[in-house]
């Protein structure tokens, strides 16, 4: 199973939600543009999106076609972020908190070595009910 799958196959629904997107995401990448001082590139930006919006919507051979082209295109930028993302919080949470554990002489899962120890086993009192996990309240 992975982590990230491509809807291969979306629903009508699906469909929908993505072309009412599509005036959302070139709005927000226009402004961006007419902000960092290029009017002409947002204009054309924003057309872009008006015209992808309005084919699409028009068109539902082309808004199935679209929405597979934008889950391909961006599946690997997805994936990337998702490892470096996974990355940095190892290296910058996990590792750090191992060493520091570590340098303190703890051992939260207890793995030391014990060659005086006749098992490993570790006595736990009986849990509650198990109903009590259907009120959470």
């Amino acid at each position: 199973m992975a982590l990230i799958e491509i809807d291969r196959d979306p629903s009508p629904r699906d469909l929908w939600t993505f072309v009412a997107s599509l005036p959302l995401l070139f709005g927000v990448i226009g402004a961006w543009r007419w902000h960092a001082g290029s009017q002409r590139g947002a204009l054309a930006i924003w057309g872009v999106g008006l015209a992808l919006t309005a084919i699409a919507s028009a068109h539902p051979a082309l808004r199935r076609g679209l929405h597979r082209t934008w889950a391909l295109t961006t599946y690997p930028l997805g994936w990337t972020v998702s490892q470096l993302l996974l990355l940095a919080i190892w290296a910058l949470v996990a590792t750090p908190t191992a060493l520091v554990l570590r340098l303190l002489g703890r051992d939260p899962l207890q793995r030391r070595f014990d060659r005086r120890a006749t098992t490993y086993w570790t006595a736990r009192e009986p849990g509650r009910d198990p109903s009590r996990h259907f009120r959470q309240s």
